[in-house]
């Protein structure tokens, strides 16, 4: 695709596939994980289904920001799926 100023360019793939879609995401407490999942949504279609997977060390679980501690990631994501609950499929299991 061209990118010259009077082609425009395209912001996400198509979405042309077989529905429902089942997205996989890994999350943390970091910007750019949240905006990561803010694009994700943005896809989403009636049915479709996210699971989110937060993988972190317990070891150093005193040494994590607030934001980057499991309670405080999972309390983030689900809380921002229930504002979208009519589109998003909450897979609890996804979170380890």
């Amino acid at each position: 695709m061209s990118t010259s100023s009077s082609t425009p360019v395209a912001t996400h793939a198509p979405l042309n596939w077989n529905r429902p879609l089942h997205y996989v995401i890994a999350v943390d407490g970091r910007q750019p994980s949240k905006d990561a999942f803010e694009y994700l949504t943005s896809l989403i279609q009636k049915n479709d289904k996210i699971t989110m997977i937060h993988i972190f060390n317990q070891a150093v679980m005193d040494t994590l920001p607030y934001e980057g501690k499991p309670t405080t990631v999972r309390e983030y994501y689900e809380n921002r799926c229930v504002s979208r609950v009519s589109i998003i499929h909450i897979e609890n299991e996804g979170f380890l």
